[in-house]
């Protein structure tokens, strides 16, 4: 078993995880106006938080919980 857990976000609200063996991408969060600033995982959970942009003047906050 590996001990390798990793998460990438980015542009359009682009996540994915690496187990150690396979990638898994999270495309039900895809959005061509969103992005993730940032992502962290501890224990069972990870989070991701970004940006949804709907104009300049309609920028919304996004923040994503995920748990096993």
């Amino acid at each position: 078993m590996s001990d390798v857990d990793l998460f990438v976000a980015g542009h359009y609200n682009f996540l994915s995880h690496y187990n150690g063996a396979n990638w898994h991408q999270y495309a039900e969060l895809a959005s061509p106006d969103g992005w993730f600033n940032s992502v962290d995982s501890r224990g069972n959970t990870v989070v991701a938080v970004g940006s949804l942009y709907n104009g300049p003047t309609d920028v919304h906050a996004v923040i994503v919980i995920g748990r096993r």
